[in-house]
C-alpha cells in the first residue's frame, strides 16, 4: 500500500509540473523503479507541496548533500544489524569524507541534532537496542535498496574517474586503494538479488553511453584483478577481526566486484576478461563465493557470472547450478563432470571446450556455441536448444532425449555414436553430423577428415568421398555404391560383409579390415577393434602393435610369419586360422578359440592365454 500510494504521489506531483520541468515521462518506456524513487527524493527535497519549500529537518541542505546524506545513512542501514542504524553510525560512515562537513554543519544548525536527519525521508525509530542511542530504520526496504544502489554505482563511477585521471576528489586514487575503499563499502553484507536490481536499474536510469559502462566494467576488472592476485586487503582494517570474519569480508568483497561486472557487462554485452594466473583459479574463486549449499537456491554472485570469460580455465566437478552464464566464455575449458543444470547459457560460447559427463539438463541454450566442444555422455534432457552450433562436436552418447525444443541447431560434421540419445520427433540422420545410419548420399565430401567414428549402417551413395582421411572409422554395413572412394586413407578403419561397395572398387586391397581384406606385409599400429569381422584376411608377414582385438571373426584368418606384440585378444574366434611361424610378444589372449588354427612354429614370448581353446590345434613345434 505504501509503495503504490508514493507511486501516485509522484505521478501526480509530476503531473501538475509544466512539461519542461518534469523529471519523468510516464509515457516512456525506459521508466523503472529507481526512476520513480529518483523523483520521489527530490520531491522530499524540494517540498513543492508546501508553500514554505523547506523541512526544518533538512534545512539549508543542497539537493546533493541531502541524497548524499540519505545514501549514507541507507549504507549504515546496511551494515547495520537487522538493517537499523544509529546517529553514530552515520556519523563513522561519512568520517574522512566530504560529508563529514556537511554533517557538522548541520548538526551546529539543528536543534534537534543529527536524529533529525531520520525524519526526512521514510525513517522511523526501531524497537531494536543497540546502546545507547535509539536506532532508526526504513519503513520500507525498498528506500534502502534504491539508495544504496544508488550509492554503490556512484562509489564505483568515482572510482574509474579517480583511476583514470586527475581533477576530482579522489585523485591520488591507485588500484590498492580503490579495492581497500570497496572493502569497505562492500565487505561488510553481501548483495542481495533484490539489491542487485535495484544496482541494474540505476544503471539504466541513468542512461550512461555504452562507452562509459564498458570503461567502468574495466575498471571493476582492474580491482577484481588485484583481489585474485594478492587477496582483499582484510588485515588493514583497524578492526581486530578474526581469520573468520575476515574471510567473511573478503568473500563479500570479490562477490560484489562480479555482480557489478554482470551489471555493467550486461548493458554493454561485452565480455570481460579477469586476469586469471593459475588454470584453476576461476574454480576457486567460485567456491568462494558459493560455499556449501544447503538448497537449490542461488547467491547472488552465482547469477552474476555473465559475460565473463573463463577460457582454458579448468572447471572439472564445477557446481554451476541455475547459474547466470549469459555471453560468457568458455573456449578451450574443461568442465568434465559440471553440473550445469537449469543454468542460462545464452548465447555462451563453449568453443572447444570439454564437457564430458557434463550434465545440462533444463538449460537454456538458444544461440550457444558448442562447435569443436567435446559432449561425449553430456545430458541435455529437458533443455531448450535454439539456434545452438553443435557443429563439429563429439557427441558420443550425449543425450538429448526429451529436449523441447531443437530448431535451427547446427549439427553439421558433428560426431555421434549408437548410444547418443536424440529427441523422438528429431531426423538425426540428415542433420548433418557423421554416425550410424547418418544419410549423406549424394553429398560433396571431397577432402572430408573423420576419426574415430561409427559409420554402421551409414549412407553415402552416389557421394563423392574423393581424398577423404578415415582414421578408427566403423564402416560396417555401411552404403558406399556408387560413391566415388579416389584417393581415400582408411587407416585403421573396418567394414562388414554387409558393407556395400562400388562395382569397380577393389575394396580387399584398399588398406581397410574387413572380411578378405589382403594387407600382407602392412604395419597397424594401435588399432582398437570391437566385433570386426576379418574372416579370410590375409596379414602374411604383417606387424600387429598395441592392438585389440573384441569379439572378433577371425575364421580362417592368415597370420603366416606375422608378428604381434603387445596387444589385447578377448573373446575372438580362432578357428581354421594361420599363425605359422608367426612371433607373438607381451600380449594377453583370453577366451580365444583356436579351434583347428595352424600354429606350427609360432614363438611366443610373455604371452599368457586365460580360457584359451586349443581343440585340434597343430602345436607342432610351437614355443608356449
Amino acid at each position: 500500500p505504501l509503495l503504490n500510494y508514493l507511486l501516485s504521489l509522484v505521478f501526480h506531483t509530476e503531473m501538475d509540473k509544466p512539461e519542461k520541468d518534469r523529471k519523468i515521462d510516464f509515457q516512456s518506456s525506459n521508466i523503472n523503479q529507481n526512476s520513480i524513487y529518483h523523483a520521489l527524493v527530490s520531491d522530499v527535497h524540494a517540498r513543492d507541496w508546501d508553500s514554505s519549500k523547506s523541512h526544518r529537518a533538512i534545512g539549508d541542505l543542497r539537493e546533493g548533500e541531502f541524497r548524499g546524506l540519505l545514501e549514507e545513512m541507507a549504507l549504515a542501514a546496511w551494515h547495520g544489524q537487522e538493517r537499523t542504524t544509529t546517529s553514530k553510525a552515520l556519523w563513522n560512515q561519512c568520517k574522512g569524507s566530504s560529508l563529514e562537513n556537511v554533517l557538522k554543519v548541520y548538526e551546529e544548525c539543528s536543534t534537534e541534532g543529527i536524529s533529525s536527519l531520520f525524519t526526512a525521508f521514510y525513517f522511523r525509530k526501531s524497537d531494536q537496542v543497540i546502546g545507547p542511542e535509539p536506532t532508526f530504520e526504513f519503513t520500507h526496504y525498498s528506500f534502502s535498496e534504491y539508495l544504496v544502489a544508488s550509492l554503490i554505482v556512484n562509489s564505483i563511477s568515482d572510482l574509474h574517474t579517480a583511476l583514470i585521471g586527475p581533477g576530482n576528489r579522489m585523485s591520488a586514487m591507485t588500484t590498492s586503494l580503490a579495492l581497500n575503499k570497496w572493502l569497505g563499502l562492500c565487505g561488510s553484507t553481501a548483495i542481495s538479488t533484490d539489491l542487485k536490481k535495484w544496482i541494474v536499474n540505476e544503471i539504466e536510469f541513468r542512461q550512461l553511453s555504452n562507452s562509459s559502462c564498458s570503461q567502468i566494467q574495466s575498471t571493476i576488472l582492474k580491482i577484481l584483478n588485484l583481489a585474485l592476485r594478492e587477496g582483499v586487503p582484510c588485515e588493514q582494517l583497524p578492526e581486530n577481526l578474526s581469520f573468520k570474519e575476515m574471510t567473511g569480508l573478503a568473500r563479500n568483497t570479490e562477490e560484489s566486484l562480479l555482480i557489478l561486472h554482470s551489471a555493467f557487462g550486461g548493458h554493454t554485452k561485452i565480455t570481460g576478461t579477469p586476469n586469471w594466473v593459475e588454470e584453476n583459479e576461476a574454480g576457486s574463486l567460485i567456491k568462494r563465493i558459493q560455499g556449501q549449499r544447503t538448497n537449490s537456491e542461488n547467491c547472488t554472485g552465482m547469477l552474476s557470472l555473465n559475460d565473463l570469460d573463463f577460457s582454458k580455465q579448468c572447471l572439472y566437478l564445477c557446481d554451476f547450478y541455475g547459474a547466470n552464464l549469459r555471453r560468457s566464455n568458455f573456449e578451450f575449458s574443461h568442465l568434465n563432470f559440471a553440473n550445469l543444470d537449469k543454468a542460462t547459457l545464452i548465447e555462451a560460447n563453449f568453443r572447444n571446450a570439454k564437457l564430458i559427463e557434463a550434465s545440462l539438463q533444463s538449460s537454456q541454450l538458444s544461440e550457444a556455441d558448442f562447435s569443436g566442444a567435446t559432449l561425449a555422455r553430456a545430458n541435455f534432457s529437458l533443455s531448450t536448444v535454439i539456434n545452438t552450433n553443435f557443429s563439429s562436436a563429439f557427441l558420443q552418447g550425449t543425450n538429448f532425449e526429451h529436449v523441447f525444443v531443437i530448431e535451427e541447431a547446427d549439427f553439421s560434421n558433428a560426431i555421434f555414436s549408437l548410444d547418443t540419445k536424440w529427441p523422438a520427433d528429431f531426423d538425426f540422420r540428415k542433420c548433418g553430423a557423421f554416425g550410424p545410419e547418418c544419410d549423406f548420399s549424394g553429398a560433396e565430401l571431397e577432402g572430408l577428415e573423420l576419426e574415430d567414428v561409427q559409420l554402421m549402417n551409414a549412407n553415402f551413395e552416389g557421394s563423392n568421398l574423393t581424398n577423404a582421411k578415415f582414421s578408427k572409422v566403423d564402416l560396417s554395413a555401411a552404403n558406399l555404391f556408387r560413391a566415388k572412394l579416389g584417393n581415400i586413407k582408411w587407416k585403421l578403419t573396418q567394414y562388414s560383409l554387409g558393407t556395400k561397395w562400388p562395382d569397380d572398387f577393389d575394396f580387399k586391397k584398399c588398406g581397410a579390415l574387413g572380411p578378405e581384406c589382403n594387407l600382407a606385409g602392412a604395419i597397424i599400429e594401435g588399432g582398437h577393434f570391437v566385433d570386426i569381422q576379418l574372416q579370410n584376411a590375409n596379414f602374411e608377414a604383417a606387424e600387429l602393435t598395441e592392438c585389440a582385438l573384441v569379439s572378433g571373426n577371425c575364421k580362417n584368418v592368415n597370420f603366416r610369419g606375422a608378428k604381434l606384440q603387445s596387444s589385447r585378444i578377448s573373446a575372438c574366434d580362432f578357428t581354421g586360422a594361420i599363425f605359422e611361424n608367426a612371433t607373438i610378444r607381451q600380449t594377453t589372449i583370453t577366451r580365444a578359440d583356436f579351434n583347428g588354427a595352424n600354429l606350427r612354429g609360432a614363438a611366443c614370448y610373455s604371452v599368457h592365454f586365460y580360457m584359451c581353446v586349443f581343440t585340434e590345434a597343430i602345436l607342432e613345434k610351437t614355443n608356449l
